[in-house]
């Protein structure tokens, strides 16, 4: 493995696994399955858990990128990163614009939706919290040199973030997990030695962290033997993040080393290829089917296969808008 903590190709398969997590996590949501039982408050806080590690990849990813090809990676950024990312989300909003056209579908309803404060989208508050993150990024590595007043402003707007975001009633701690992902890979060579020193210590520790994190969850917040204030709780989530991230590094760190083809594999990264579509359709397909779902086996079946289909077939429609868009750009 050399100096590499994550490799591409495994950062690409954990996304997979996560995205996998998420779908899991809302099917949870729209089904109520193990609800009240220990794993159904497991599956509860999946989703959160996911997203965590998906934001810890990504500035993990955007990180290594810009260290591999420089000044030119941060100048590109905008129209090869953002853009691509930006037109999939806006494609969304007009398909669940068509889908909920009604009086209470207004301009200022639709223009949140393009910007931030809200979305008809369903689960759409991870990419609108995606692209402050994808800006903030690319503002700070294209006008500050200095890496770590860079880590300081990111860290800073993350938390300003996560504050607004309280106030509007979202609880987006996740966010911290994308400076979490830049820290790691600015040390990333010096962390890769330590965990292949020390590779059963860091998963055992994170194993423990993040289950006892979601100990203190279920006995606190759902039990109610104890109470959780605001800051606690979110203070509870983000260990429990932290341990998750930490044991799913470590894990696929001992899946390389071992060859073990849990996260490198055929259809784990097909299912990776598609991640985004899955997750930006899943909300839509959920909610299409769920007159069926007091039959789980009917519902959940229809769930996947009209979704498998959909995310194929708009992963390809939005690769030919974004072709015709380079081709306008160029003109």
């Amino acid at each position: 493995m050399g100096n590499q903590l994550i490799s591409k190709k495994t950062n690409i398969g954990i996304k997979g696994w996560m995205c996998i997590c998420i779908l899991v996590h809302h099917l949870y949501q729209f089904t109520g399955l193990f609800l009240h039982t220990y794993f159904g408050h497991f599956l509860n806080l999946l989703g959160s858990w996911a997203v965590a590690v998906f934001l810890f990849l990504s500035g993990y990813g955007l990180y290594c990128s810009y260290s591999e090809k420089g000044p030119e990676y941060i100048k590109g950024f905008l129209k090869k990163r953002f853009l691509p990312l930006y037109i999939i989300y806006a494609i969304a909003v007009l398909i669940y614009f068509i889908y909920d056209f009604g009086p209470s579908m207004t301009v200022t309803t639709v223009l949140r939706s393009l910007t931030w404060g809200g979305t008809i989208v369903s689960f759409g508050w991870f990419f609108q919290m995606l692209f402050v993150l994808y800006l903030l990024f690319y503002l700070s590595f294209r006008f500050i040199s200095n890496k770590y007043v860079r880590s300081a402003i990111i860290g800073g707007f993350s938390i300003i973030y996560l504050i607004v975001a309280h106030l509007y009633g979202q609880y987006d701690y996740p966010i911290l997990a994308f400076l979490f992902g830049l820290i790691v890979a600015v040390h990333r060579n010096a962390l890769a030695k330590s965990v292949e020193k020390k590779t059963l210590y860091y998963f055992i520790l994170s194993f423990l962290t993040f289950f006892s994190m979601y100990l203190i969850y279920v006995f606190g917040v759902i039990m109610g033997k104890f109470t959780v204030g605001p800051f606690f709780l979110n203070t509870i989530l983000c260990l429990s993040g932290l341990g998750i991230i930490v044991f799913v590094v470590s894990l696929s760190f001992i899946c390389e080393r071992k060859n073990i083809p849990l996260f490198v594999n055929p259809i784990i990264n097909v299912i990776s290829k598609f991640s985004l579509e899955v997750y930006i359709l899943q909300g839509l397909v959920l909610r299409l089917f769920v007159p069926y779902n007091s039959n789980l086996p009917l519902y959940i079946l229809s769930v996947l296969l009209s979704l498998t289909v959909l995310s194929v077939i708009y992963h390809y429609v939005n690769l030919f808008i974004r072709k015709m868009l380079v081709k306008c750009l160029k003109a």
